[in-house]
């Protein structure tokens, strides 16, 4: 009876263009998709705790990630929040150099982790806790 969570290397990352038409895919989507959740809970009277609820500027790091790979990943956790700020002045200046750390984190765990044998919401958590254990250690960095 075999591991359940073993990580298999026989499925290989897509091709390098197919990683970065991902990644850009994925950085517009880091861009829009939080707009979207804004635009969605000033009309509802939510405000923002809708989009810190769902927290939409991680979504598409984590798909593209699992999808993609770990370069693409990084790489789009990276720049999704740098270009968001250009562009939107979101998120904050003070956060946003942990946010390009957190999303960074996200994307390579989630490329980390694509093969591994283990249903996807597991990866998500997995994912998830390992990108906030990264932001909390820049946190706990950048105070001390």
């Amino acid at each position: 009876m075999g591991s359940t969570m073993s990580i298999s290397r026989t499925r290989e990352l897509p091709s390098v263009r197919v990683q970065a038409l991902a990644t850009l895919a994925a950085i517009a989507g880091a861009v829009a998709i939080p707009q979207i959740f804004h635009v969605v809970g000033a009309i509802s009277g939510m405000g923002t705790g809708l989009g810190e609820a769902f927290l939409p500027m991680h979504l598409p790091i984590i798909l593209v990630g699992l999808l993609a790979g770990p370069y693409a990943g990084a790489i789009a956790g990276a720049f999704g929040p740098l270009v968001s700020f250009a562009l939107s002045g979101m998120p904050g200046l003070a956060m946003l150099p942990f946010m390009v750390i957190e999303l960074a984190a996200y994307g390579l765990i989630a490329g980390l982790l694509r093969t591994a044998n283990m249903p996807t919401i597991a990866k998500v958590l997995l994912v998830q806790v390992g990108g906030r254990v990264v932001r909390a250690a820049a946190i706990l960095f950048a105070v001390g």
